[in-house]
């Protein structure tokens, strides 16, 4: 049986409509959400003074992505 990942359950419309309310709760869960996939991609590579190869997490890059997904979700409107 082939084994893959697991379907994470949908992040419910109510949550997204309270967080672009400015709900801080809310706001988090969404953030919460997607830190996952932020963390994927702030993944760098570096070269130390050795010659080797790092893999990090690039905690700036994770602030900016959290601060784009906060943007855009207060951007959001139903209609």
């Amino acid at each position: 049986m082939k084994q893959g990942k697991q379907k994470k359950a949908l992040l419910p419309y109510q949550t997204i409509l309270r967080a672009s309310k400015g709900d801080p709760i809310a706001m988090e869960t969404v953030i919460g959400y997607y830190r996952p996939y932020m963390a994927t991609l702030a993944m760098r590579e570096s070269v130390d003074d050795g010659g080797h190869c790092r893999k990090g997490t690039d905690i700036e890059m994770i602030r900016r992505l959290e601060a784009k997904l906060t943007a855009k979700v207060l951007l959001f409107r139903a209609e």
